[in-house]
């Protein structure tokens, strides 16, 4: 079953055990979170997973700060805010006024952007941004990568 959610994604996965459905959810890389993972109820799960470069220690920042560890929701709004950072300090180095449509102009010249956690690339002047991610399954409380898709496949 193609599970898209952004919250209840615990409570699902137990009602999948607690039924015993014999089919696996799939989603994307929403769908790993810690105490998914760890419930039986995703054994079997596929789910795509975008591929991070974090720098070691931004985690214990994030956890000294918060006092949890940084989840994919604040790995992807870290990721978002660094391309947009990297365009405004582009247009600010042009000596541009700081407008949306010319942070967004400079997001399409900039296009590559290979030193966000998440290297990604934006295509065609639009919103479709292409990046490195793995096809993975759930097992016994693991996430394995059964196949890795690099940047433009």
């Amino acid at each position: 079953m193609l599970v898209l959610l952004t919250s209840g994604m615990p409570q699902m996965v137990q009602q999948f055990g607690q039924l015993g459905l014999k089919f696996p959810g799939i989603g994307t890389s929403g769908m790993l979170q810690r105490d998914i993972l760890n419930d039986p109820g995703s054994e079997g799960w596929i789910h795509t997973q975008l591929v991070t470069k974090i720098a070691p220690d931004l985690n214990d920042r994030f956890k000294a700060k918060y006092g949890a560890d940084m989840d994919f929701f604040a790995f992807e709004y870290y990721n978002g805010s660094q391309v947009i950072f990297q365009a405004m300090g582009k247009v600010l180095d042009e000596k541009k006024p700081l407008t949306g449509e010319n942070v967004r102009a400079a997001i399409f010249e900039i296009s590559n952007f290979t030193t966000t956690p998440i290297p990604t690339k934006f295509v065609d002047n639009s919103t479709t941004a292409i990046a490195e991610y793995t096809i993975n399954q759930m097992t016994k409380s693991q996430d394995v990568v059964l196949e890795a898709i690099p940047v433009g496949k």
